[in-house]
């Protein structure tokens, strides 16, 4: 139970106790049982880069996989990218990139790691035969850990740049940009139900692990985009001991988000994590959608004289939809 009371002959006794009757006297290693020793990574990458006087063209690849600490438990990911730089001539210029990433994570659905720093070495973990106790009035992290399902996240992510370059005159850039991202995101999360017998007959249900007394099956879709337009322009000149350097830009950012959930409780097998087993009485669903957008005008004035002055100057007129549309927009100009 949750507020039980020892004797001092218990007390006193407890460790020569647990050599006769582990059951009743366990002393539990919490984290020793639940947590490996070590936890290995690997990282594996391929470059390539070449190209000529109009085209430079850089690419890369990655896989990095990293195991857990405790139970079945690890991180994996795929990396592509490649990167265009094109010289169409002394006024034109290019940029073209892309990149690719998706990762998996499997982990189980329990995380231990705060249960057994806390959990006290008088409850037991495993009774003498090798079944899973109660733990804790059926708080057991080793048993939840270990028997509680699993749960698996994938995350695909595809984005690029684009990028043109005028430079009409010397000292002016003229910079044209769009880069869109795109995320494609799955979760599938299936607890098990975890019952636990009596130390002294296996065939009694004594109860269920906490929070785990059904099998159920979760999954999500969650797909979102964001595209950012930039404008800007630049012009730097150098006369004598003066320095000038002018910015002006324009930026304009848009995210959508959209998700989705789908559940069923109660399934008869554990080793079929598909919605249409679960009992259709018992079936849940949600979904929502989001979207977030800004737009900012900028610019900058700098100036040098000798070295030794430095005067620079900032205004930005930002709005963004997180407000109301009346109170939308404001100037924050700077100065130093």
């Amino acid at each position: 139970g949750w507020n039980q009371a020892y004797s001092d002959d218990q007390i006193n006794n407890w460790e020569k106790n647990n050599l006769t009757d582990p059951d009743k006297y366990p002393i539990t290693d919490w984290t020793d049982l639940i947590l490996k020793g070590y936890a290995p990574r690997q990282t594996h990458t391929i470059d390539i880069a070449g190209g000529s006087k109009a085209v430079k063209t850089k690419a890369s690849f990655s896989y990095d996989h990293i195991d857990g600490l405790y139970a079945d438990r690890y991180y994996e990911r795929f990396m592509f990218r490649v990167n265009n730089d094109f010289t169409i001539n002394k006024y034109l210029g290019a940029t073209l990139d892309f990149n690719f990433k998706r990762s998996k994570t499997h982990s189980p659905n329990y995380n231990p790691f705060s249960d057994i720093r806390f959990a006290s070495m008088v409850y037991p973990a495993v009774w003498e035969d090798g079944r899973y106790a109660d733990g804790k009035n059926g708080n057991n992290p080793c048993a939840m850990v270990n028997e509680g399902g699993s749960k698996d996240e994938w995350y695909n992510q595809v984005g690029g740049r684009a990028a043109l370059n005028i430079t009409p005159i010397t000292g002016l850039k003229l910079s044209g940009i769009i880069a869109p991202v795109y995320n494609f995101n799955k979760t599938k999360a299936f607890r098990t139900s975890i019952p636990w017998t009596l130390a002294d007959d296996p065939n009694t249900i004594g109860g269920y692990m906490e929070g785990y007394k059904t099998t159920k099956l979760t999954e999500n879709r969650n797909d979102d985009y964001n595209v950012t337009i930039q404008a800007l322009a630049n012009y730097m000149k150098a006369f004598g001991k003066h320095d000038l350097n002018i910015m002006g830009g324009f930026e304009t950012y848009y995210a959508f988000f959209e998700n989705l959930m789908a559940s069923r409780d109660q399934y008869e097998l554990s080793n079929y994590p598909y919605l249409d087993l679960g009992p259709q009485t018992l079936r849940d669903n949600s979904g929502n959608a989001e979207e977030v957008a800004y737009s900012s005008w900028f610019g900058r004035v700098m100036y040098n004289y000798d070295n030794r002055y430095l005067l620079q100057a900032n205004i930005r007129y930002d709005g963004s939809s997180r407000f109301n549309k009346d109170y939308r927009w404001g100037a924050f100009p700077s100065v130093s």
